[in-house]
């Protein structure tokens, strides 16, 4: 567990995020839609990362490989983290402060 109270809290949110949002990148008819090769532009969105996930998304444009929908996923997560305000802790055994 990170020292740190509010590295602690946000890592929190975001691994709570990432269980509840997963695949909310699939497009319709889940893996399917992925083989179709339809065109992506999503460089608006990759513009405003950073680090090591800007990396990761720079990598897959400069290969020109297509998103999958595990990476669409961290794209729609990145978006809700950025503009997000901080609310009541995630639903954890004991903890009824999100209701």
């Amino acid at each position: 567990m990170a020292e740190d109270r509010a590295s602690n809290e946000y890592w929190s949110q975001v691994i709570c995020m990432a269980g509840m949002l997963h695949d909310i990148g699939h497009g319709p008819w889940s893996h399917t839609f992925e083989t179709l090769n339809l065109p992506q532009d999503f460089s608006s969105v990759i513009s405003k990362l950073s680090g090591g996930v800007r990396r990761y998304f720079d990598d897959l444009l400069s290969r020109k490989q297509s998103l999958m929908h595990e990476d669409i996923s961290v794209l729609y997560i990145s978006q809700i983290l950025r503009t997000s305000k901080p609310r009541a802790p995630c639903p954890t055994p004991g903890n009824t402060s999100w209701r």
